[in-house]
């Protein structure tokens, strides 16, 4: 399934290895990455991802780390 996702997180280092980290857990091919805003306290990034497995699995623990204040999926 393709499927899109924008993550509100933290800004700064790390924060999106930490992000495609659980995409890549989930075995995700991340097919196009965009930072669509960049501020001191929050960055929101959009994802295109191809997913063989269930997206709310990988919502939530994406929702689950601690660095992410928010994730949805994107029509």
């Amino acid at each position: 399934m393709r499927l899109g996702i924008e993550i509100a997180a933290d800004a700064g280092p790390g924060i999106l290895h930490e992000t495609t980290g659980v995409i890549a857990r989930h075995q995700g091919n991340i097919l196009s990455v965009e930072i669509v805003e960049e501020r001191p306290e929050e960055a929101r990034t959009y994802f295109e991802i191809e997913l063989p497995g269930d997206a709310a699995a990988l919502l939530r623990d994406l929702a689950a780390l601690a660095v992410v204040h928010h994730v949805k999926a994107v029509d």
